[in-house]
């Protein structure tokens, strides 16, 4: 999954954009659908634009149980998702499995709010076969050392942005390890102290709404049972 608005990576920044809003490289098929979504046309910006207006949020259903395994997973929360229409097919749009967009069925599993609009953009099923850290954007973290509370965002973000050329689904991160530059204690990025209260979870498999709304208890209980496993939600804002 490609993280938002990342400055060490141009290239992601464009991605998302075209993730949010719908386009491909060279088509305006997809510009067209999505803009008959919204009530203004929008303007492509370059790439890594960034308007401080702009906020949204990445929530995540981690499961609990270490069962059913990774592929078994991905298969059930797929054919759920798909078979219920809640998410429609984007691979034409960014050529890579687990991206979703919208479905027929969107707003099914959230409640209605008045200070909240329905529904999702875009969802992403985690595919790879390796451990993989949520968030996948460190930007809304504030993590601490669980020993000292000395800040650890640095030796944090080191891990999520090794280098220029290793993109983050690439990286696993079951043996990733965390030095405090305090008191030197190491540790999984789970084990870190989030001063903003969502935390750091390590997994092999979630699935990711952005922008979703306010999802129904008895919607999350059906997924839960399609998927074979319960789910923590969490949810990251971004601004």
């Amino acid at each position: 999954m490609a993280s938002a608005l990342q400055g060490w990576r141009v290239e992601w920044c464009e991605f998302i954009f075209d993730l949010r809003f719908g386009f491909s490289n060279g088509g305006n098929e997809e510009r067209i659908y999505w803009e008959s979504q919204i009530s203004q046309p929008i303007e492509r910006k370059p790439a890594c634009w960034y308007d401080g207006r702009v906020s949204y949020t990445y929530t995540y259903l981690v499961p609990l149980n270490p069962e059913p395994k990774r592929t078994e997973y991905i298969r059930r929360v797929t054919d759920f998702l798909l078979r219920k229409q809640i998410v429609g097919e984007l691979e034409s749009v960014l050529g890579q499995k687990g991206f979703f967009g919208v479905g027929d069925s969107a707003l099914e599993p959230f409640n209605a709010r008045e200070d909240w609009e329905p529904g999702f953009h875009s969802c992403v099923i985690f595919i790879y076969p390796r451990i993989t850290i949520v968030p996948e954007d460190p930007t809304p973290l504030e993590p601490r050392c669980p020993d000292c509370l000395a800040d650890v965002s640095q030796p944090l973000n080191k891990l999520y942005c090794p280098d220029e050329e290793t993109q983050l689904e690439q990286i696993d991160f079951g043996g990733a390890k965390v030095t405090c530059p305090e008191c030197r204690g190491s540790f999984r990025p789970d084990e870190l102290r989030d001063e903003r209260g969502e935390g750091i979870f390590l997994t092999d498999r979630y699935v990711c709404f952005t922008d979703a709304g306010d999802f129904r208890p008895e919607w999350l209980a059906e997924f839960s049972e399609a998927a074979g496993t319960p789910h923590r939600v969490v949810s990251y804002y971004y601004t």
